[in-house]
């Protein structure tokens, strides 16, 4: 009789369903995974799961399987000790095998199951993301589901596909639910990220059999809030140097013989922190209250059209809907992220090709969003620079845009669209090159030249994630380049002579500093001061002070002439009188 009160139960936790089982009053009063981010991407799993028996004295058999071939360190343990199990390695996935002692009726029993995913987690630039896979048709009732995950040191939370509660300290997302017998849980992704430091390369080859070329660059735009970057070096160094109206820094290459093949490499240096200021609507006032110094940021151009009748009559409705600011830009951004499917194009197609076509890549959702900002009395603009995937480091456009009482505030569209919550938040992933509001080009170059044609490429010839150590160097080494580029253009007028000065005091600071924020502090004023010469020092002035020089230049020669045809008239009077009619 004892055998028959003895009821043998087969679970399987897997993510296939599982078989159809026996009726049970077994429950799961707690169903835990905590996941913590190990060393070189591997990741230690713990799955705690509390059975409530309201019934017969049971004992179970189950068999795990865990999508995933490297599995190490597998353990299996209840409240008494270690319990014996067997693990495979199939195609796929691992599969745990093993029993449980004896749950009697009205008891709790906890079992822990442990194991370690090597290579697990995966980096993307400033990004580490850990991920757990889905639990299909739970085989009891689970009145508390909880799923923790921890990031490594250093890094914050940035985003979960859940709505899980983040926490700074240590860095972790937690998830928790309810889940009925029969349901399933789909899985869960979550992104941590930290301030990271890029040394990126450029080389440029230009072929051509020309004469007089100009090349003119787009190195940085340095007025990003949530980055630093600068010019490490130059091979060859510019000829000169400006920054346009929307703050980017130009470099002009000339090159005066002619040659086949043209080469230039530049270096650049990026510090990027992870931007989340945790904005809402409460923060942010109305669309009547955008500064008139900001009506540049609302007018229409080639590829902004947002004076089209089209695109009026798309925001008209949400404008009438929503007068908070916050709340009209996140209706514009759903807007294009339900309008438009990411698909890789060519070339770049336009607000009106995609309206049609409902595809496009990060240019048209930029463009998309930045029309519509503009329509609806938003001021936008665009960023251009690059972004890590897990895949892959490639050219990467979002915008940005105003909103009152907070600034220009960072929204990516098209990863918004894929990845999650990209509206006034940013991770340190992206990496901004140049901004557009403007001029609407999204283009790095500008060439100007004597001949037939030219070719030009650009390659990203290396991409260095560096340790802070390495990112004081170069904070350095740019300081160095951008004094030198300032002093240059200050030799003579006193006032920048001034902040050249302080830039070389802030250099000769950062060169003898003992740690790295003392470093990274005296560089950035150094550069920041050498910034502020080249910015005062722009080529209007120079024109405007050519311009001087020829109106002087031309009234001291018609001096000379009037003295000359003086002398002349004395001499030669009827001559000159007759060369003048």
């Amino acid at each position: 009789m004892r055998k028959a009160a003895i009821l043998a139960v087969f679970i399987f936790l897997t993510l296939l369903p599982a078989p159809v089982q026996a009726r049970t009053n077994l429950i799961y009063s707690l169903y835990q995974i905590e996941l913590l981010s190990l060393e070189d991407t591997n990741v230690l799993v713990t799955e705690t799961i509390k059975y409530l028996n309201l019934d017969q004295t049971i004992s179970l058999s189950i068999q795990k399987r865990i999508p995933a071939r490297m599995v190490e360190n597998i353990q299996v343990v209840d409240e008494t000790g270690p319990l014996s199990f067997s693990s495979r390695s199939l195609d796929n996935f691992t599969e745990i095998t093993f029993s449980t002692r004896w749950i009697e009726t009205g008891r709790e029993y906890t079992i822990r199951i442990s194991y370690v995913l090597t290579k697990w987690a995966k980096v993307a630039g400033g990004s580490y993301i850990v991920s757990f896979w889905g639990l299909k048709e739970f085989d009891f009732d689970c009145q508390q589901f909880l799923i923790k995950v921890y990031g490594p040191p250093g890094y914050v939370p940035f985003l979960c596909d859940l709505s899980a509660t983040s926490f700074r300290s240590p860095p972790s997302f937690l998830y928790s639910t309810t889940i009925s017998r029969g349901r399933s849980f789909a899985g869960l992704t979550a992104i941590f990220s930290k301030r990271t430091f890029y040394s990126i390369s450029l080389d440029y080859e230009i072929n051509a059999d020309v004469r007089n070329l100009s090349l003119d660059v787009i190195l940085v735009n340095p007025y990003v809030e949530w980055q630093f970057s600068s010019l490490v070096s130059a091979d060859p160094m510019p000829s000169e140097v400006f920054f346009d109206k929307d703050g980017n820094l130009h470099g002009v290459f000339k090159f005066v013989n002619p040659e086949e093949v043209f080469r230039l490499r530049i270096q650049l240096f990026f510090d990027v922190s992870v931007y989340d200021p945790e904005i809402t609507s409460e923060n942010v006032e109305g669309i009547f209250e955008i500064p008139p110094e900001l009506a540049e940021f609302l007018l229409p151009t080639e590829w902004w059209p947002c004076d089209n009748p089209t695109i009026l009559s798309i925001v008209e409705q949400m404008t009438q809907m929503e007068s908070n600011s916050f709340l009209l830009a996140s209706a514009i951004m759903k807007f294009v992220e339900d309008k438009l499917s990411y698909q890789q194009q060519e070339v770049r197609r336009g607000v009106f090709w995609s309206l049609e076509s409902g595809i496009g890549d990060c240019s048209e959702y930029t463009d998309l969003f930045i029309t519509l900002a503009r329509a609806s009395g938003l001021p936008a603009r665009a960023l251009y620079g690059w972004a890590y995937t897990t895949e892959n480091f490639s050219p990467h456009a979002f915008a940005e845009i105003y909103l009152p009482m907070v600034g220009w505030q960072p929204v990516d569209p098209s990863w918004g669209d894929s990845h999650g919550d990209y509206f006034c938040r940013l991770d340190s992933s992206h990496i901004v090159r140049s901004r557009r509001g403007v001029n609407d080009s999204e283009s790095w170059i500008n060439v100007k030249y004597v001949g037939k044609s030219v070719q030009i490429s650009e390659k990203v010839s290396e991409v260095k994630i560096l340790s802070p150590a390495e990112a004081a160097q170069l904070y350095v080494q740019s300081a160095r380049t951008h004094l030198e580029i300032a002093r240059n253009l200050a030799r003579e007028n006193r006032e920048l002579l001034a902040k050249i000065s302080e830039a070389e005091l802030e250099l000769a600071l950062a060169e003898i500093a003992l740690n790295f924020d003392a470093t990274v502090h005296h560089a950035k004023r150094s550069v920041e001061l050498s910034n502020e010469v080249i910015r005062a020092w722009k080529p209007e002035t120079q024109f405007r002070q050519l311009w001087i020089l020829l109106v002087v230049g031309s009234f001291l020669f018609g001096v000379l002439c009037s003295i000359v045809s003086f002398k002349s008239r004395k001499r030669k009077g009827r001559r000159y009188r007759t060369s003048c009619l």
